[in-house]
């Protein structure tokens, strides 16, 4: 009985610290990516602003089906700025900019799902407080 005891208390112990876990986890702003319905594809330009270090990242949250393709453009006032491609339900992006030093990707969706396109800081430029403007060119066909 006392093993149980002791099991249940660390159990228990142990769902006390999660609340505690996610408190350090930023949240990302996210917004829909506004498309305009075209011949069989659409597209969407859509502009933001990251100020780091408060402001250092935004979602840009759209539907796709498996087997569509996605192309994504990056312009923007800072070199510091990337961007990742990120699936339905996982932290594993498609594409990260930042290790492949692009602004531009292409691709096909894996999954039918709601796809994250992550424009974000580097972070040493968001410490430094930099400002940057951005524009994403987006088509899914």
């Amino acid at each position: 009985m006392p093993f149980a005891l002791l099991s249940r208390r660390r159990v228990l112990g142990a769902a006390a610290l999660l609340p505690l876990c996610a408190v350090g986890q930023p949240v990302v702003p996210s917004r829909a990516v506004p498309f305009e319905p075209g011949r069989g594809s659409h597209h969407a330009t859509v502009s933001g602003a990251l100020a780091g270090p408060d402001d250092d990242a935004q979602d840009h949250v759209l539907r796709g089906r498996g087997g569509q393709k996605l192309a994504v453009a990056l312009a923007s006032t800072s070199s510091a700025t990337h961007f990742h491609v990120l699936p339905p339900q996982s932290a594993d992006a498609l594409f990260r900019g930042d290790v492949a030093r692009a602004t531009r990707w292409e691709g096909p969706l894996p999954a039918d799902g709601e796809y994250r396109i992550r424009v974000f800081l580097e972070r040493a430029a968001a410490l430094d407080g930099v400002v940057a403007r951005y524009t994403l060119d987006i088509a899914l066909f």
